[in-house]
């Protein structure tokens, strides 16, 4: 299904929003496996500061085999109500420098740290997301973000190829 959306106005906005409700295809986000969550927990980053959890990532992994069965289980009951833990919404801001040497508060940058297993959950949902949006095609090749095999580079060799393409039309088309 492909949506072409122009609204101008916030009214045109509200009527596209509410005809999604009607769509039969709607994303279904599924239960998760035992094995989903202990790989995500294998490969969280361990080099990132805790968040307001105080729960470092290392100490997670080291656990994983045993965190995985029971926190499926809260993840699977989350997934199912529709619901998104508070505790897990809490973050801790911490300020980095955009320039050497800040005077103003807008020569800082913050940024929200929040506890790992919202990172797990988040990582968990996002893969669904993804993988949902390229079964079915909602993704112009173009966009890169998110996707396996794609990033910055890639997007930049696409447009080196294509500007290399249109060179030699012209090229052709001059002799």
């Amino acid at each position: 299904m492909t949506v072409v959306v122009d609204c101008t106005t916030s009214g045109e906005l509200r009527q596209l929003i509410d005809s999604f409700s009607d769509v039969d295809d709607a994303f279904p986000l599924r239960q998760i496996t035992h094995i989903e969550v202990l790989n995500v927990l294998k490969y969280l980053r361990s080099d990132c500061s805790t968040g307001p959890d105080q729960l470092p990532a290392r100490f997670v992994k080291l656990v994983a085999d045993h965190l995985a069965g029971p926190l499926s289980t809260i993840i699977n009951n989350c997934i199912t109500k529709s619901y998104f833990p508070r505790a897990w919404k809490i973050a801790r801001i911490s300020p980095i420098l955009k320039v050497d040497t800040p005077v103003r508060e807008d020569h800082l940058r913050p940024v929200s740290i929040l506890p790992v297993l919202s990172n797990g959950y988040e990582k968990l949902v996002a893969a669904q997301m993804v993988h949902y949006c390229g079964q079915q095609g909602l993704l112009r090749d173009t966009v890169s973000s998110f996707r396996k095999g794609h990033s910055t580079t890639s997007v930049l060799l696409g447009i080196r190829d294509d500007l290399l393409k249109a060179m030699k039309k012209k090229v052709e088309l001059c002799t």
